[in-house]
């Protein structure tokens, strides 16, 4: 069962539904748009998926099983909060889970390591899966594996989803997935709401300003989203800047569109298409 408060919390009962376990855990994938969460998803379940509207949305919510947990593929997105309706989904879903599977894409891995570390300060067991590394690769970039497990604190495996690569691995961690290094100026700020509130999530989402959350506590919700976002965003920088290293070299495509730009060579290369 699920050590978290849920809010709003998806259930939905079928006749011919097998017993749930009790060591049963809700795995939620939660990654970016278009990340290739759907490939694990389906790695994960393989045949057994249902999908349906989230209730009073239009937004479907695909469920599966594998072994005898409990997986959920939820809408794409760049952080955990309540902008829209796929926010909103999201948000209920990931605050009742008790593993995250966050799918990074690593050719962007800057902009995607913003809500990594902003489940790992929900206080989440999490597991980083690193996709897309083979693009990786082509662009010339190379990234510190093992350091960017040290720095977050959890497991990161390095995929890619359509060669199928780096999925077993995936499955082999799911038991052992565990808490990342949170924020501990960001922890004891967070200390006196989780006397009110009594969930770290939750208390986080009050923190950033989630009217909806602060509601359900009786709390007022806390104006510090903005300082939590630039304070996670130059986390998220300082580990790029450990982890990321670009190889010095120029690919084609660049050494072409420089010299397209110059005067004394665009110009010919213009009249020479033309």
């Amino acid at each position: 069962m699920s050590h978290h408060t849920a809010v709003g919390t998806y259930h939905r009962h079928h006749e011919h539904d097998e017993p749930i376990d009790v060591k049963s855990k809700k795995i939620v994938l939660a990654g970016n748009p278009n990340v290739g969460k759907s490939v694990f998803f389906n790695y994960l379940s393989g045949l057994y998926v249902d999908v349906s509207n989230y209730p009073g949305t239009t937004i479907d919510i695909t469920e599966g099983r594998f072994g005898q947990h409990r997986v959920y593929d939820i809408p794409g997105i760049y952080g955990v909060s309540s902008f829209n309706d796929e926010e909103r989904v999201a948000r209920d879903i990931i605050l009742d889970a008790d593993v995250i599977l966050n799918i990074v894409d690593a050719v962007h891995l800057e902009r995607d390591l913003f809500l990594t570390l902003q489940l790992i300060d929900m206080g989440f067991p999490v597991i980083v899966a690193l996709n897309f590394m083979d693009e990786v690769k082509k662009e010339g970039v190379t990234i510190d594996v093992e350091k960017l497990s040290e720095l977050l604190g959890v497991a990161v495996i390095p995929t890619s989803a359509v060669k199928k690569q780096g999925l077993d691995q995936i499955a082999a961690q799911i038991e052992h997935a565990r808490q990342g290094r949170q924020d501990e100026k960001l922890h004891g700020q967070l200390h006196e709401l989780l006397k009110m509130v009594g969930s770290q999530p939750e208390a986080l989402m009050i923190r950033e300003g989630d009217a909806y959350v602060a509601q359900r506590h009786g709390v007022q919700p806390e104006d510090k989203r903005e300082e939590t976002y630039i304070q996670r965003r130059l986390r998220a920088n300082n580990v790029i800047q450990q982890v990321v290293r670009h190889e010095d070299r120029s690919t084609f495509r660049e050494w072409l569109g420089k010299i397209s730009i110059h005067p004394l060579s665009g110009i010919p290369i213009v009249i020479g298409v033309l």
